[in-house]
């Protein structure tokens, strides 16, 4: 019951009070245990109740303790285990197939092509054997040569322009890595001609220029450069991958790093007679006036 006392206008409002709310708790049995002054009526169900919500919330937070102690971090979600599963299997997916379709195009060997309609013999039986730009060029013009360098720059880009579309969304510039390396890989080891191609020296400054555009061009003009200042055309072949594997390394992480790597790796094997020869001083220099 509420009971309102009277109270004068100048005073203000009157004052509710509390009249006839009976017994109140013991002042010595404050809390949960005993609801009522009189009696216990529902006091120890009300305290075995709290009791027992606190020592369960207790054993819960010693489990997850010990849990993150065992652990270090709860479990995932097995649905979230799978995704990340799925995700990893298809981009693995993605880099072989962009390996697959570089290595294809790449196997396409402009020169070949040049030198059998201009000749109607095959590139490895003219001049040096090699099916590149340099060979050509000496042996049937500046012409045919430059066709062959827009021929196998036409496939590199077209790789790397392929690749992008089909696995860019989900690789980013990884594709245009193993799109690269695979282009590489078939002209050096031409599928359409039994294993046998060229050393990669323009596929390989294009696909540079593609993945790494400046750097990449700065690597291709290093090596110009050393063949300009040396005369020496495998010392610059070999030196522009090899200049861009710590690039690559720093600006997209140690996976590039590594296929920039083989990529550098390739060009030394497929230039090491060159080399040898070079260090023998019997290699043929470039741009020196004959004596």
């Amino acid at each position: 019951m509420v009971q309102q006392l009277a109270a004068a206008a100048h005073k203000g409002k009157a004052l509710l009070v509390l009249a006839g709310a009976g017994t109140f708790a013991y002042k010595q049995h404050l809390g949960i245990g005993h609801a009522l002054a009189e009696h216990h009526v529902g006091a120890r169900l009300a305290q075995a109740a709290a009791l027992a919500g606190e020592t369960f919330l207790l054993q819960s937070l010693q489990i997850h303790k010990k849990h993150l102690n065992l652990y270090g971090t709860p479990p995932k979600p097995p649905i979230l285990m799978y995704k990340k599963r799925g995700q990893n299997t298809m981009e693995i997916t993605l880099r072989i197939l962009c390996l697959l379709v570089g290595y294809l195009l790449g196997s396409f060997l402009t020169a070949e092509c040049i030198a059998r309609r201009l000749t109607g013999r095959s590139a490895r039986d003219l001049g040096s054997g090699n099916p590149g730009m340099a060979n050509i060029m000496a042996t049937l013009g500046k012409g045919p040569g430059f066709a062959v360098l827009a021929g196998d720059v036409a496939k590199t880009v077209l790789a790397c322009g392929l690749c992008w579309l089909l696995a860019g969304p989900v690789l980013g510039h990884t594709a245009l890595l193993y799109a690269g390396v695979g282009a590489i890989s078939g002209h050096n080891y031409s599928l359409w001609h039994k294993g046998w191609g060229g050393k990669g020296v323009a596929v390989t400054c294009t696909w540079l220029i593609l993945y790494l555009p400046v750097t990449g061009a700065l690597c291709c003009l290093a090596g110009g450069l050393a063949v300009l200042g040396l005369g020496y055309l495998p010392l610059g072949a070999v030196l522009i991958p090899t200049l861009a594997v710590p690039i690559a390394w720093v600006q997209y992480g140690p996976e590039s790093g590594i296929i920039l790597l083989l990529a550098a790796a390739m060009m030394f094997w497929r230039h090491k007679n060159g080399l040898h020869r070079i260090f023998l001083g019997q290699e043929k220099q470039f741009f020196r006036p004959k004596s």
